[in-house]
């Protein structure tokens, strides 16, 4: 008797459960399904390399549960791309089950393309296409692949790299000692996720303002562009020689460069922003810097440890935004590395940013310096040195026309108008914007005033 009624209570509880199950039906319209997107597009990626993964959701619509027939790559097997379809990586899958109001989320990929001198720029294409009963959803992949030349491993002769040709740095690429790179006007370097670019023998980087060199992050989307630290550095290492830069554009990087032990360093006409660090470090180096603008750096903007230091007609400006930053535009510490600090020369020049003091440099080295028609923010404690400070002003308000948008010209307001040295800016001719710098009243900074 009693098993009878266990029995007789199972059975009804079967008969509940039965009666709860989902009831999934096939699609009866074409926007019951939907994605998240029409037309999945990545931005321009590199041969050679995978893209970064894609996450795109399917939507259901409807009010009922629907099931679905099939979710496929349209090249199945042949498609240029991978996928990833409610956790199962393979073309096509069939027979999902997706309840009202829910989705699910389907990952793309790019597999890896191969150069092609033919057609450096490609466009490729395909689609996946859902279907549940009589009715498909499609969404349209589409990416750009840019054939480029990989430098890696060790150059040990003189070489050039040309506009022609695209290149990308993915991990490591060394000039030896005694080799010369030379890079020519207009020539792009992507950098790849913590790159790096070492000098053991010297750089000449013969940028124009028409055609300036540009080395970059590797991710070319614009969520990117600004974004510090997505690649390492440019390293010039001891005793390197003659690293000449003009007219180059660094953007993304951990470190702009690194200057090390008795090398020769001069950037002019170039600009180094959004660095996670500093926009250039210089450890017992000789370092030159003119007509340039760095800016978007979470360290110094320049920062020397002994060695010398010229900076003429530049705006190093100390505005960061993804951190606050902990060193002053400027930085002179007290550690001389291999060779004491010899001379600190800043004329025409504008050292500001979002710190009381931009500048910062230990008292014992103040005999090495010398500061010249120049705007320098300094803080409340500052006292007036009229001995290593000449013609110099110390302002907070720099009236740049838009800071936040990265807009370091200058407006009508700015002290900066009609205070440099006539002698220094003779030296540059052209501002950064290559236009002529006045001969009889010249701005501070990289930038003349253009109403």
């Amino acid at each position: 008797m009693y098993r009878n009624i266990i029995y007789a209570f199972m059975t009804v509880l079967m008969v509940v459960f039965a009666s709860c199950e989902r009831d999934y039906k096939l699609a009866t319209n074409a926007s019951s399904l939907s994605f998240s997107t029409d037309t999945l597009s990545f931005d321009t990626i590199f041969t050679g390399l995978t893209t970064p993964v894609a996450k795109i959701c399917l939507h259901n619509n409807s009010i009922d549960d629907i099931i679905i027939s099939r979710i496929s790559l349209d090249g199945a097997e042949n498609s240029p791309y991978t996928v990833n379809i409610n956790g199962f990586t393979q073309p096509s899958v069939e027979n999902i089950r997706l309840r009202s109001s829910d989705s699910l989320y389907v990952f793309v990929s790019l597999r890896p393309v191969a150069a092609s001198s033919v057609e450096p720029l490609r466009t490729i294409t395909d689609g996946i296409t859902v279907t549940s009963g009589s009715c498909t959803t499609h969404l349209t992949i589409v990416a750009y692949a840019l054939s480029v030349n990989v430098l890696r491993g060790q150059m040990t002769s003189d070489s050039t790299l040309v506009a022609e040709n695209t290149y990308l740095i993915a991990d490591s690429f060394v000039v030896a000692e005694g080799a010369c790179l030379t890079i020519e006007q207009g020539t792009k370097i992507y950098m790849a996720n913590g790159a790096q670019m070492h000098i053991y023998g010297s750089l000449n980087i013969a940028g124009t303002y028409e055609a300036p060199v540009v080395i970059h992050q590797a991710r070319l989307e614009d969520f990117y562009k600004n974004i510090p630290s997505q690649w390492g550095y440019i390293f010039i290492h001891k005793n390197s020689q003659n690293n000449i830069v003009d007219n180059l554009r660094i953007n993304g990087a951990t470190y702009g460069f690194v200057v090390d032990s008795a090398a020769t360093f001069t950037m002019t006409s170039s600009i180094i922003s959004h660095v996670g660090k500093s926009g250039i470090y210089a450890a017992s180096a000789d370092v030159n810097i003119g007509n340039s603008l760095l800016f978007g750096c979470g360290g110094a903007l320049v920062e020397v440890r002994g060695g010398s230091l010229t900076i003429e007609q530049s705006t190093l400006a100390g505005y960061y935004t993804w951190d606050i930053r902990k060193k002053a535009a400027l930085t002179i510490t007290a550690d001389e590395g291999d060779a004491p600090l010899s001379n600190v020369y800043i004329a025409n020049s504008i050292v500001c940013g979002s710190k009381s003091d931009e500048m910062e440099i230990d008292s014992a080295y103040l005999d090495v310096l010398h500061v010249e028609n120049s705007i320098i923010r300094l803080g409340d404690d500052w006292k007036e040195d009229n001995e290593h400070f000449t013609d110099v002003q110390i302002t907070k308000k720099l009236n740049f026309v838009d800071i936040d948008a990265y807009d370091y010209h200058l407006t009508d307001e700015s002290p900066a108008i009609d205070g440099a040295s006539l002698d220094v800016a003779a030296k540059y001719p052209y501002d950064l914007d290559n236009m002529p710098r006045s001969s009889d009243s010249p701005e501070i900074g990289a930038f003349e005033y253009n109403p």
